[in-house]
């Protein structure tokens, strides 16, 4: 369902009584509706809606996976490259384990991951990228059709292509109010449209 719709049903969805004082008193039914969506639109609706946007699958994806070395070699890989914290990256893979090793490698960097959906045509995918301004895009030779070349883009096959043997990146401080995702909406109505989510957020 679309998040535009869901947000309608849901608010359908919200008694129509009176209650004294301001609507955000506890006891308001929009109130109480807002604080019981409040975790699983965090914890699972937003991350879900993030991932399936960005085209991803975790077909063959385990938690080993996510701790394994290689991710921080990646991560290793795009520090020599110049990224670091609040740098701004455009993963344009395919879905899979590349894009999450990836995605997993910035967050370790703190910088900031705008998957862009690869199943999109190369001037939509070009266009997203555009309102990214990144730093760096990281993308296949065939995805890369499109892409301005001003920006310094990162063709590669698999996550390895991207690892370094050297020593891990120094671990970022938390900062909850850092920002830490651009996420695209579908774009049903025009070009997708970027949510900013923190650390916090997320």
């Amino acid at each position: 369902v679309h998040a535009t719709i869901a947000g309608v049903l849901a608010a359908f969805a919200v008694p129509l009584i009176t209650t004294p004082g301001r609507p955000d008193a506890p006891d308001s039914p929009l109130h109480k509706l807002e604080h019981a969506l409040d975790a699983p639109v965090a914890f699972v609706i937003v991350p879900i809606f993030a991932f399936a946007n960005a085209g991803v699958s975790f077909a063959g994806f385990g938690i080993e996976a996510m701790l394994a070395p290689v991710t921080l070699g990646v991560a290793a890989g795009l520090a020599r490259r110049g990224l670091g914290e609040h740098a701004r990256v455009a993963p344009v893979l395919p879905p899979g384990v590349d894009y999450v090793a990836v995605y997993a490698a910035l967050s370790k960097l703190g910088a900031v991951a705008a998957g862009v959906n690869p199943r999109l045509t190369p001037p939509e995918r070009a266009a997203l990228v555009a309102v990214v301004e990144p730093r760096r895009v990281v993308t296949t030779t065939e995805l890369a059709d499109g892409l301005d070349h001003a920006t310094k883009i990162d063709r590669t096959t698999t996550w390895e292509d991207l690892a370094d043997d050297g020593p891990p990146p120094a671990p970022v401080a938390p900062d909850p109010q850092r920002l830490a995702a651009l996420v695209f909406t579908s774009g049903t109505t025009g070009q997708g449209r970027a949510a900013m989510f923190t650390e916090a957020q997320l």
